[in-house]
């Protein structure tokens, strides 16, 4: 009994790259977009021309009053370069507008020094910091977001009859703009009773949006050509949540459906989320004859909590928990395998924008999975024993990291990794993919799964039109199959290709192509044909 054990369980693992269950339909389906944060227009202040009044002043010293918020070593190296000399009263003007430029750097955008009317005595220049309290806040609000809510995250930042900070407003305005039922956030200063007030305003939003897509990123056992659609109410209650379901199909293999939901709690930021999903799967082409039919069940809950949150540095801070029960039937040798996963997740991701040549941004990521495979099937739980041994408990770590650099206004540079390790053999819910669109686009997705890999990606755009860009790119990548593994077949493997890309789009339309070509490695894959993407979406 053992030995024919044995013996399929080699043979499982010859075919592994090849053949999808439930756990690599699972991975293949529930990839998310990437989603660049919200920014706001940062407050700013007007500054006047400089005199060009020649008169000579002579200047024995220079007195700031009013600051409360510089250091003297920020302000005293300003002051000192213009006492024991003769300037002007530009020369003044300029002085003090170097000082507010500090203000401004520290992070007070409506601080400003002034020279107020003054009778020089014995050559002592005085200048006045009026560091830019706020009187009141003022809220203008159109949008699905109560004003209770809106009021909540501005009462926790900003506060009345102080200086208004630069982090402080920022934080909370784009909180409120990343809340559902929010779309534009402005906000301006205006006069009030009590000194300047600022003015925030919300614009009218959508009670329901929405998207459908259609690709070819599915494999040929499942249906290659996907359609997948989500739609989203928006707060319909007030507080900025978010109701969402998104269904999958290829209508000829595969079909997909999620529901989920996000809530804030309190008004510094913190998302809870929940979220249920249904997969269904029939293997055709090849593998018809195996009669092989599965199902994915997935139940999550998780929170997210913005640790930074500014137009330039972002950082998040994120934890979940999720059970999905897996199950594969072979119905041609009437085998049926039950499997669950429970697994808790830490992680961190930012993003930061910078002003580098012609600027740029990075993002990047990194989590800590701690889970448990339960192999509940008799027949699979004696294979895997004496095989990969994927069974009980598992530690995975995952990060990635993507560069975006801009050359000129059209031309960018994109550089990306992207890996991860496990502490064992993983189940092939858990393992990552190297190939696919988003990954070594020159093989497909279900080419090659391993435990243990990195991708590295490079590529440069160009924009020929504001709305048509073109691109050329070249995908690595380096793989050991099993983290500990149990036949003599290779275990390390590595790929890469390259090709051309387009991106376009019009109002609410998308559409991308690639065209990638291998550049080496043909044991998964021997097709060295060019593989060809293409994804069309609508939003609404």
């Amino acid at each position: 009994m053992q030995k024919s054990l044995l013996t399929l369980s080699i043979l499982l693992a010859t075919t592994a790259s090849y053949a999808q269950d439930a756990g690599t339909i699972l991975r293949e389906v529930a990839t998310q977009p990437t989603i660049t944060p919200a920014t706001i227009t940062p407050l700013t202040t007007e500054t006047g021309d400089i005199s060009t009044d020649t008169t000579p002043i002579s200047v024995s010293d220079v007195v700031l009053v009013g600051n409360t918020l510089l250091s003297a070593h920020k302000v005293e190296p300003h002051l000192a370069s213009i006492r024991g000399t003769s300037t002007t009263f530009g020369g003044l003007q300029s002085l003090a507008r170097a000082i507010s430029d500090e203000y401004h750097k520290a992070g007070y955008p409506l601080a400003t020094v002034i020279i107020p009317p003054q009778r020089l005595e014995g050559g002592v220049v005085r200048l006045q910091v009026i560091e830019g309290s706020i009187g009141d806040v003022v809220v203008n609000n159109t949008s699905r977001v109560s004003d209770k809510a809106v009021k909540g995250y501005l009462d926790k930042s900003i506060k009345t009859g102080q200086p208004l900070r630069q982090t402080d407003s920022e934080r909370a305005l784009l909180l409120i703009k990343d809340l559902a039922g929010t779309d534009n956030v402005n906000y301006r200063l205006q006069g009030g009773n009590n000194g300047t007030d600022l003015a925030v305003e919300l614009d009218k939003s959508r009670l329901v949006d929405g998207f459908v897509q259609v690709d070819n990123y599915g494999s040929k056992s499942t249906g290659e050509v996907r359609t997948r659609a989500g739609v989203n109410l928006n707060s319909p209650f007030g507080r900025g949540e978010r109701f969402s379901i998104q269904a999958m199909s290829s209508f000829k293999g595969v079909d997909y459906a999620r529901a989920s939901l996000d809530v804030p709690v309190g008004y510094d930021g913190l998302m809870v989320s929940a979220g249920v999903g249904h997969t269904t799967y029939e293997l055709g082409g090849a593998f018809k004859d195996l009669q092989a039919t599965g199902t994915a069940d997935t139940i999550d809950v998780g929170i997210r909590k913005p640790l930074v949150r500014s137009n330039r540095h972002n950082v998040w801070a994120s934890s979940s928990l999720e059970h999905r029960d897996l199950q594969d039937k072979v119905n041609s040798t009437s085998t049926v395998t039950d499997k669950s996963i429970k697994a808790v997740r830490f992680g961190f991701n930012g993003y930061h924008q910078d002003s580098l040549l012609a600027g740029g941004y990075t993002q990047w990521g990194v989590d800590s999975t701690i889970g448990k495979l339960d192999i509940d099937s008799a027949d699979a739980k004696a294979i895997d024993s004496i095989s990969a041994r994927t069974d009980g408990n598992y530690h995975k770590l995952s990060a990635n990291v993507a560069r975006t650099q801009y050359l000129s206004p059209k031309l960018s540079l994109n550089l990306s990794a992207n890996g991860q390790w496990a502490n064992k053999n993983l189940d092939s819910a858990e393992q990552m993919s190297l190939g696919g669109a988003d990954g070594i686009s020159a093989y497909h997705s279900n080419d090659v799964s391993a435990d243990i890999g990195v991708i590295g990606q490079a590529e440069v755009r160009y924009a020929l039109l504001p709305n048509l860009t073109v691109s050329g790119f070249y995908d690595v990548g380096r793989a050991k199959l099993r983290a500990k593994p149990y036949t003599t077949q290779e275990n390390f493997i590595n790929l890469h290709g390259g090709g051309v890309g387009l991106y376009t789009h019009y109002k609410n339309l998308s559409l991308q192509g690639k065209v990638a070509w291998q550049g080496g490695h043909e044991t998964f894959n021997p097709n060295k044909d060019p593989r060809v993407w293409v994804r069309a979406g609508y939003n609404f």
